[in-house]
Order: C-alpha cells, then sequence, then structure tokens
C-alpha cells in the first residue's frame, strides 16, 4: 500500500498527515490545516484575539459561545471529572504565573530563571457549559487553559478510524454530526464497536440511527461486526488482549481483568455456564473505579455492552 505524508506545526506542536491515497495528500492537507486553524482561533490562550481568551472579560456572566468552543469546553469538563480535578482547565492564571503565558517555543527560547508562585485553583466545577444554549459561565478571575484536551480532541475531531472486515483500515476525516451509515456499510453488519476496545457495541438498527458525537466516539474508533461472526467470541477475545496489556500494578489489572477474560472465553464457548454470567457482574463491580488508571474502566465497559 503506497502512503503520502506530510508535516508541518500548528497548536505549539507538530502535525503528521498520512494518507494512503498520494493523490489526496493536497486537499486533506488543506482540510487539516482549515481544521486546526479554526481550533486555534477557538481556543488558543495565547492570542489576544481567540474565543477563549474573549472570556476573560465576562466578569463571570454568561457568555454565548460558538459550537466549536463548546465542544472543546465538554471535552476538557468532562475529562475533569473522569480524573477527579487531575486534568483541570481553570489552571490557566496558574500557569501564566510561573512563566508559561505564551507559546512554548517562545518560552524555551527564553532563559531567564522560572520564578515559583503557588496560585490556588478554583476549580472545573465552578465552569459551567450550558450545551443547549450555548453559553458558558467561568467565575470572575478565572482563566481556562484547554491544553491537556484540546489537542487530542481536535486529533479525534479530524478523524476517524475505520474497520469494515474485508476492507483495508482507512483513516478519514468525519465531522461530528455525520451519520454512522454514512462511514460504515452496514449491509450484512450485526453490530458496530463504537469507541474501540473501550467503547461499546452497538446494534446495526441503532447504529444506523446515529451521528457521530464526542461522548461516544471514544478514541475514534468504529469497527463493523459481520453477521456471521459472534459478538460474544469476539469480546472474548478483546478482553483477553485487554488483560495482557496491563501493567500488573494494581489488583484489577493483575486479578480482575484476568479472571473477566477468562470467564468471557467461558461464557463464548458451548457447554455448561455455571455461574459465569454471576461470576462476571462480581467480578466487574469489583474492579470498576479501583484501578490506578482508567484501563480496568474501559474494560469494563465494553463487558457490559453485553
Amino acid at each position: 500500500m503506497r502512503t503520502a505524508a506530510a508535516d508541518w506545526h500548528a497548536l505549539g506542536t507538530t502535525v503528521r498527515l498520512v494518507v494512503t491515497d498520494p493523490a489526496l495528500l493536497d486537499a486533506c492537507n488543506l482540510l487539516l490545516a482549515r481544521h486546526l486553524a479554526e481550533v486555534d482561533a477557538a481556543c488558543s490562550r495565547f492570542r489576544d484575539d481567540s474565543e477563549l481568551t474573549s472570556l476573560d472579560a465576562a466578569a463571570g456572566r454568561p457568555t454565548r459561545v460558538s459550537p466549536l468552543l463548546a465542544e472543546a469546553l465538554a471535552v476538557a469538563l468532562r475529562a475533569a471529572e473522569a480524573t477527579d480535578g487531575a486534568v483541570d482547565p481553570t489552571v490557566g492564571s496558574a500557569v501564566d504565573a510561573i512563566g508559561y503565558d505564551r507559546d512554548f517555543t517562545l518560552v524555551r527560547e527564553d532563559d531567564r530563571p522560572v520564578a515559583l508562585r503557588l496560585r490556588r485553583v478554583r476549580g472545573w466545577r465552578r465552569v459551567r457549559l450550558d450545551r443547549a444554549t450555548g453559553t458558558v459561565t467561568v467565575p470572575e478571575g478565572v482563566r481556562l487553559d484547554l491544553g491537556a484536551t484540546a489537542k487530542a480532541w481536535a486529533a479525534d475531531r479530524a478523524a476517524a478510524t475505520l474497520h469494515v472486515p474485508g476492507h483495508e483500515v482507512r483513516v478519514v476525516e468525519a465531522p461530528f454530526g455525520m451519520p454512522l451509515a454514512r462511514l460504515l456499510p452496514l449491509n450484512d453488519t450485526a453490530a458496530v464497536l463504537v469507541g474501540g476496545y473501550h467503547g461499546t457495541w452497538i446494534p446495526t438498527a441503532r447504529a444506523a440511527q446515529l451521528s457521530l458525537d464526542a461522548g461516544t466516539l471514544g478514541a475514534g474508533v468504529l469497527a463493523a461486526l459481520p453477521t456471521d461472526r459472534c459478538g460474544l467470541t469476539e469480546t472474548a477475545r478483546v478482553l483477553r488482549y485487554l488483560a495482557l496489556q496491563s501493567a500488573g500494578q494494581c489488583g484489577p489489572c493483575l486479578n480482575g481483568l484476568p479472571r473477566i477474560a477468562a470467564a468471557f472465553r467461558t461464557l463464548a464457548e458451548p457447554g455448561p455456564q455455571g455461574t459465569t454470567r454471576d461470576d462476571i457482574t462480581r467480578w466487574t463491580g469489583l474492579t470498576e473505579d479501583r484501578g490506578a488508571c482508567h484501563h480496568p474502566d474501559g474494560t469494563i465497559r465494553l463487558v457490559r455492552a453485553h
């Protein structure tokens, strides 16, 4: 398979675009550059004309924002909730105080000593995002920094990885709101895996009615399950893989995931099931929210899709 690639800088980092049809490289390059320029104009903390910077002058009043910035804020707040505040978008003033108040390349060129200042972060729960009205309320004095999530979100938004049995894996640019049926051929498909191995199975009839959404797309991976494949068997294979990919540094990864994977393999095989279903239910409850990372939680999400 022939590929072509382009490299450049955007959003304070490197960008690499790879396409499987060299004839489309220039066109895809232009689309991606436009997409990243729109993200920068909406989300940059270093541009005086960005939409994010304009929130500094809102003085705690509800402010209408573009759908693009609202989506970026929703992702940031969801990350804050999932990490119990370890990833917090209200750290803008704090990172400004230690000198990270301009593009990272400019920070590196400035070799002045960094004066350490401690500043309390107001906390992500103080930010109010109303998706229905398209407004956000940021407490007065709080500066938002979306750097922890915006780049990954921009990459997810730019491309969804598609896998259809019998076809090559493809990476395509797909805007949120596009129907899944336009991305995946759903004929002879029993279900669609949405969000990758930490995602969930969706029956074809329901998938045909869904559109790409930041809340469900997860890792940006879509996979079609053919009608001649068993969903339990395929999930058992995935669970075994996930159990083997853990660091084995905590109880849920060392004990929970291998037991769940083995039980699911029993569930997928013909013969007596015994207490297998009850065991899976019990072990998922003991594993969820107890790992040193969220790898077990994503695995449990896949288990509960059945």
